[in-house]
Formats: C-alpha cells, sequence, structure tokens
C-alpha cells in the first residue's frame, strides 16, 4: 500500500476531494500541521491519527472508499426507479457501475465502468454531487476525530492514537470498546453537524446552482442528503455486518446512523432557532425528507443484499439501541467529555455548547456584515 497527495489532474475526483479536505480543515487550523493522503487500498476506510513527535495531525482515504461511493451513486442515478422524481428517470436503464484505482503513466486515476451509462445529464451532475455529500461525511469524521482532540486522548491514554472509520474486529478491554464507541459517536455527531451546515449554508446562498441540477426546494435537498448519509452506513454494513457488542469499536450502523440524523437534527434546529437561515424549514419537514432519502437508500441496496435494511435493524433491536446509546451517552457526559477539553480545539458536542457555538457565529456574521456595510457607506460619502 502506499500513499500519495500529488500527480492526479486538477478536474480528477482525487484533486476536489484533497481540495474539500484541505479547506475544511484550514478554515480554523494552521495546515502546515496537516498532513492529507490518500492510501492506495480497496477496502472502504478512513483514518485519522497523531505524530506526537512533529505535533501535526494526520488524515488517509482508502481509494476504496471512493471508488465504491461514486460508483454507488452512479449506480443509484442510473436506475429508473431509485430518486425518480430528480431529473429524467423514465430514460434510465438501470446500469451497474464498477470502479478501480490505476497508476498508470505517473498519474493516479480512477476508472468508472458500466454496459450503459446514465442517460439523463441532470442525473449524471447529481450523482457527482451526491457522491460528493457522501465523502464529506467520512472525512469530516475523521477531521472530527482530530479536531475534537480523540487522537491525542486516546495516545495518552492508551498509546495508539491512529482511529479508522470502520475496523472488523473487537478488543477484550472492555472499557477501551466502549471509549472508543463513544469517540465514534461523538466523530459522527461533527460529521452530522458539519454535513448539515453545508447543505442549510448552500440552499441559502446557492439556489440558483441547485436549480441547475433540478433541486427547487430545501425538502427535495434534504431528501438527496438522506440518502446520501444512509448509503455511508449501509455500504458499511454490507461490507461488515454489526451487532450490539460489548466487545465492539462501534455502535451498529444502524445505530450510528440515527444518532448521527438527530445531531443534524439538533443543529438544524438551532439554526432555526437563532435565524442563521430565512427559509421556513421544521422539525417535521426535516424528518419526513430524511425519511424519504432513507428508503430510497434501502431500495438501491436491495440491488446488494436482500435482508439489509437500518430501519428494520433498529425495529427489532429498539431496546438494544436504547441501552446502548444510553451507555455510550453516559460515558461521554461522565468520563470522556471532560477529559477531552485538554486536547479539543473546538466546541465539544452538546445541545447547550452547540446552541451557544451558533449564537456566537450568528453575532460573528452580524458583526461581519455591519463592517462591511460601513465600508461600502464610506466609499460612498
Amino acid at each position: 500500500m502506499k500513499d500519495f497527495n500529488t500527480g492526479f489532474t486538477n478536474k480528477s475526483y482525487f484533486h476536489i476531494i484533497k481540495s474539500i479536505v484541505e479547506g475544511v480543515y484550514e478554515r480554523n487550523f494552521d495546515i502546515r500541521k496537516f498532513d492529507f493522503n490518500f492510501r492506495d487500498d480497496s477496502s472502504i476506510n478512513a483514518c485519522a491519527d497523531y505524530d506526537k513527535q512533529g505535533n501535526y495531525d494526520i488524515l488517509k482515504i482508502n481509494t476504496g472508499t471512493i471508488i465504491e461511493i461514486v460508483a454507488l451513486m452512479k449506480t443509484a442515478f442510473a436506475q429508473r426507479n431509485i430518486l425518480s422524481n430528480f431529473g429524467n428517470a423514465n430514460e434510465e436503464k438501470n446500469a451497474i457501475y464498477t470502479g478501480e484505482y490505476v497508476y498508470t503513466n505517473n498519474k493516479h486515476e480512477l476508472i468508472f465502468s458500466t454496459q450503459n451509462t446514465i442517460v439523463d445529464p441532470c442525473r449524471e451532475q447529481l450523482s457527482f454531487y451526491v457522491a460528493l455529500i457522501a465523502i464529506r461525511f467520512v472525512f469530516t469524521h475523521e477531521v472530527g476525530h482530530i479536531v475534537n482532540g480523540h487522537t491525542r486522548l486516546m495516545n495518552d491514554l492508551y498509546m495508539n492514537s491512529k482511529i479508522y472509520m470502520r475496523m472488523e474486529k473487537s478488543n477484550n478491554i472492555v472499557q477501551y470498546c466502549l471509549d472508543r464507541r463513544t469517540l465514534e459517536m461523538d466523530a459522527d455527531a461533527a460529521a452530522a453537524t458539519s454535513s448539515i451546515d453545508n447543505i442549510l449554508i448552500l440552499y441559502e446562498q446557492d439556489k440558483d446552482g441547485l436549480e441547475d441540477m433540478q433541486i427547487y426546494s430545501i425538502e427535495s435537498l434534504l431528501e438527496l442528503w438522506g440518502f446520501s448519509i444512509a448509503c455511508v452506513f449501509l455500504l458499511f454494513e454490507l461490507n461488515c455486518r454489526t451487532n450490539y457488542d460489548l466487545k465492539s469499536y462501534y455502535l451498529p450502523n444502524s445505530a450510528r446512523y440515527i444518532l448521527a440524523i438527530d445531531a443534524a437534527r439538533q443543529t438544524l434546529l438551532s439554526y432555526k432557532r437563532n435565524k442563521v437561515i430565512s427559509y421556513t424549514m421544521d422539525a417535521g419537514m426535516y424528518d419526513k425528507a430524511v425519511t424519504k432519502g432513507l428508503i430510497e437508500a434501502e431500495k438501491l441496496f436491495r440491488l446488494y443484499s436482500d435482508d439489509l435494511s437500518l430501519s428494520k435493524d433498529l425495529l427489532s433491536n429498539r431496546k438494544k439501541f436504547e441501552l446502548f446509546s444510553k451507555e455510550v451517552n453516559e460515558n461521554w457526559n461522565k468520563n470522556l467529555r471532560e477529559r477531552l477539553n485538554k486536547y479539543s480545539r473546538t466546541v465539544l458536542f452538546s445541545e447547550e455548547e452547540t446552541e451557544q457555538a451558533i449564537i456566537d457565529m450568528k453575532k460573528k456574521e452580524e458583526k461581519k456584515l455591519r463592517r462591511v456595510m460601513q465600508e461600502i457607506l464610506k466609499k460612498l460619502r
């Protein structure tokens, strides 16, 4: 396996993803202390790490992650009966895409192939956009591990700062496993919060761009968002089935999904209360749109497995879900949250602190707007 972060064209998936990853990190932190790489690995995974000696943050995304997500989204929009209210789905030929990573002529490339390509240009564009939403969730999960102090805390507590988004193994040290499950919940919350912020602000600021993709309402945009988030966890589940196990590093994917959706909902409602967004939105609209996205995602995964369903798993394991989610929340509130204050470089997730952070953000934006207006008025005098 080799790592790389150069040697691809400006229009490639690699360049676009690298630009977004480094942009998200650089927005608040010193990019000189950040080492981002792609890893030539066909498995679906990403990794956050911390180099204590050099004092810099590390993030790696496997080529397999990008391939599987992009191929999946292309397949979704090549189907006549999936997300059929977007673009002209009637023309599609139910194509299945596959992808591969190649290194040729000193260049890293991703190649996608299929017997029949996506027919409708709008759906082709949407497949790319929705793939980026899903990939963004994966790497902001890893950025969450980094900026929330997880890698540094784990290095001091357990002498191992490397945290993968998914691993197919367990550990006999129950407290270590509980700590890992709790930190994964926090990283999912960080990714969900960042992801929904991106969506809500995008709809506020770029309606024209969205209408070019025939996205005419916030409900439609949230359906696509909900579809992409569900696809991330369904893809994890497809590759490795999870269960409620005290020796697991992760909550089951269905539990991770619902907790991430809840974290995003809290952020959305806080944005609404503090008038960060000017359009009409409420919890009922959010739930309905995201549920539609989930239904479409589960429909897509029936192409790959007959028994894969986040919603059915949550219903059949409701009591276990309540028990395990309570356990990680208690571990977060009683143990890890206080310890992380020493290492965190951002607001740690809680309803109260998230609300205050959004209030502060709104004040900062209003102050910035006042400064801009004052400069304009000066020039007009």
